[in-house]
């Protein structure tokens, strides 16, 4: 019998929950050819049924470029389909997996973090993907060492959904227009808050957050590695520190400086990320805490205007201050039960090829995402994409291993974005969110 995950309800409870939630995971987000209502068998006895669990509700509107990839896949492989199973976000996706594993009834494949998924392999609900680079020599050749590195060279847990590339996007006619020059990799922190001071001194509302979406704290993630967050994190796990040390306290007190400078918009806590980012598209705010899947709309609203940036350098930082988000991440994940079924496997592997094809990669970079395993040569009109592209490859910088939510339990990780976004509204003083977060800690 396998084990039960530890953070997972009773099987009873995880019963009556998919039975009565209104926002449980649907099958049938209707991709082109996908079936509808039971989703258990393939819907005649010619194609095989793939599953596939996605955090967002609408995925051809919120990830065209995922939305085209199944579309390509299916068309090249006209035996197999693919019926999408969506949830509202990252966090919805996280809980409804956990129900889904605990009711043996996980979709094929789907997206996950890293924390929960680690403890869904150890009960025994997910497949080892060592089988599948052993299947796809070319994917292992080029990012085999990368997903062995993530697995620590254990099971390969997971394939990568996209390139973690997040930071600022910038309005630069905003700054321009108010006599500023743009903010620049390398800029300091305290260049940046003056440029805070005076464009909220004109009534500009500078970086565009949303509390109501607890995750959306993505530059703010990558600036904490310019306080040490990893060794720190090391040492914390260990018992040798905790969460309340000085660097992060100095961390958090940054963020307050923000916020008494007059960073955030007044309505922060009632705001979610798609409403801060319909302000920054509505030249309502200087800045938006984003990263690469927003390029192409960026474009689209801003055109030449728009601008990245890693965010800033910190004269009381540790460790290497030229440091931005650029991470390799694995959060695409296959059921253990897709290995019962040999002509389940054999659709679910061709899939995963073709999602880390050329092709798949071209379709990404047309719609100004980066590619994941190939290096497509593709002509991209998108200023937005650019912007980021040239941050990519500024000289002398370097890429976080992983953004640093991601090394920590699920509760751990709700807890900082509950302190940051804390201290962004000025709930918590900086050493209360620090105090909050080892609370959580203490409590694993």
């Amino acid at each position: 019998m396998k084990k039960k995950l530890l953070s997972v309800m009773s099987a009873f409870l995880a019963a009556l929950v998919l039975a009565a939630c209104g926002s449980a995971p649907s099958a049938g987000s209707q991709l082109q050819g996908a079936a509808s209502g039971e989703t258990s068998a393939p819907p005649n006895g010619e194609k095989t049924l793939i599953t596939f669990g996605i955090h967002v509700a609408d995925i051809e509107q919120q990830e065209p470029q995922v939305y085209q990839v199944l579309q390509g896949f299916m068309e090249a492989n006209p035996d197999v389909v693919i019926d999408v199973i969506a949830t509202s976000n990252a966090d919805e996706q996280t809980t409804q997996m956990k129900l889904a594993a605990e009711a043996n009834n996980l979709p094929d494949v789907f997206w996950n973090n890293p924390a929960p998924s680690q403890e869904m392999f150890e009960a025994g609900y997910l497949m080892d993907l060592s089988e599948f680079l052993e299947y796809d020599k070319t994917v292992d050749a080029a990012i085999g060492d990368k997903l062995r590195e993530l697995s620590n060279n254990g099971p390969i847990l997971g394939l990568p959904y996209q390139k973690l590339v997040t930071g600022f996007w910038i309005n630069k006619d905003i700054f321009v227009d108010n006599g500023l020059q743009p903010p620049t990799n390398g800029t300091t922190f305290d260049e940046f808050l003056t440029m805070v001071e005076t464009l909220h001194g004109k009534g500009i509302p500078v970086i565009s957050n949303g509390a109501k979406t607890p995750y959306s704290v993505w530059a703010f993630l990558s600036a904490w590695a310019r306080y040490g967050f990893f060794d720190h994190v090391k040492k914390i796990e260990a018992g040798e520190e905790t969460w309340a040390n000085e660097d992060f306290v100095h961390y958090f007190e940054m963020i307050d400086k923000l916020r008494a400078a007059g960073a955030f918009p007044t309505n922060i806590t009632t705001q979610d990320y798609f409403q801060g980012k319909e302000a920054f598209f509505n030249g309502k705010a200087a800045m938006l805490d984003s990263g690469q899947w927003d390029s192409a709309e960026i474009d689209t609203h801003l055109g030449e205007s728009s601008g990245f940036w890693w965010g800033p350098v910190f004269e009381n930082g540790v460790g290497n201050q030229q440091l931005g988000m650029g991470a390799f991440t694995n959060n695409i994940r296959v059921s253990a039960k897709v290995g019962e079924d040999e002509n389940k496997k054999d659709a679910v592997f061709r899939f995963l090829s073709y999602w880390l094809s050329e092709e798949a990669d071209v379709v990404r970079v047309s719609y100004g995402t980066n590619p994941l395993a190939t290096n497509p040569k593709v002509e991209v009109e998108n200023a937005a994409y650019s912007a980021m592209l040239a941050a990519l490859s500024e000289n002398g910088w370097e890429f976080s291993p992983q953004q640093p939510d991601l090394v920590v339990s699920s509760a751990v990780q709700n807890a900082m974005y509950d302190a940051i976004y804390g201290v962004m509204s000025g709930i918590y003083t900086p050493q209360q969110a620090c105090e909050a977060i080892q609370a959580v800690q203490e409590r694993e």
